[in-house]
């Protein structure tokens, strides 16, 4: 099977703890896209969780971005916090309307991310993935999806996600179901990290690039958590280099 790329980044990039630590001190906060994206290879864009953007935000956010750099999108939590997951057509339309071409090619995935309460339904969720749309004004979509309830342990979900061409996202958190051989990202939290060789060791057993899948490491950054990444050892840009932080 051909090889794939794997990119590590974060969530997001406005995290005042990291200011004099990853960010250089007196740096302009307009700036810290532009430094972050120097130094990682991926950024999850979080806010489109929570809201839309103009297109001229997402033109900005491209204009930052190096050559060869990668968003990951958050998907908007009213296409995927519903109780009849069909039913968010339009909610779907409007997520993807409001700009995400304006990336060209710096849109990576897009992550559509379920709450922990959200059980596995068959038919419900091959309705969902079947809206996921394959191209978007001409702009080819990947999409990769994010369960976080036990009864998604299950084959049948795997192969759902594998008919539509749809990555799955591994969390690492002990309360969310894990599919080890079938995985486009790898969400990282500071609970779960544990010492410097226990992440080389999760890094180097479970980040394998898979043909066109689509492959990354994202490190979660909540408050008292990841320690933000040193210039000198921080996520090389080039991708297939990746190294843990």
């Amino acid at each position: 099977m051909a090889g794939g790329v794997i990119r590590t980044g974060i969530g997001g990039w406005t995290f005042e703890p990291w200011r004099g630590v990853f960010y250089p001190k007196g740096l302009k906060h307009a700036a810290e896209l532009e430094y972050a994206a120097a130094h990682l290879a991926t950024i999850e864009i979080n806010g489109t969780y929570y809201s839309s953007f103009k297109p001229e935000s997402w033109a900005k956010w491209k204009a930052a971005t190096p050559d060869g750099f990668k968003f990951a999108v958050k998907a908007s939590r009213f296409c995927t916090n519903r109780k009849v997951l069909s039913d968010g057509k339009s909610s779907m339309e409007i997520f993807l309307n409001q700009g995400l071409t304006e990336l060209g090619d710096r849109l990576g995935p897009i992550l559509w991310q379920f709450a922990p309460t959200k059980k596995f339904d068959r038919d419900e969720f091959a309705g969902f993935l079947a809206l996921l749309p394959e191209r978007l004004e001409g702009l080819p979509l990947k999409h990769v999806v994010e369960v976080r309830n036990a009864t998604f342990a299950d084959e049948k979900f795997v192969r759902l996600c594998r008919d539509h061409n749809v990555a799955i996202c591994n969390s690492e958190n002990e309360n969310y179901p894990l599919h080890p051989r079938r995985h486009g990202r790898l969400r990282l939290h500071a609970a779960a990290l544990g010492r410097r060789r226990d992440r080389d060791r999760l890094h180097a057993g479970r980040a394998r690039p898979v043909g066109r899948t689509v492959q990354g490491i994202c490190l979660g950054r909540r408050a008292g958590g990841l320690p933000p990444p040193s210039t000198g050892r921080a996520c090389p840009r080039r991708p297939g280099t990746s190294t843990p932080t």
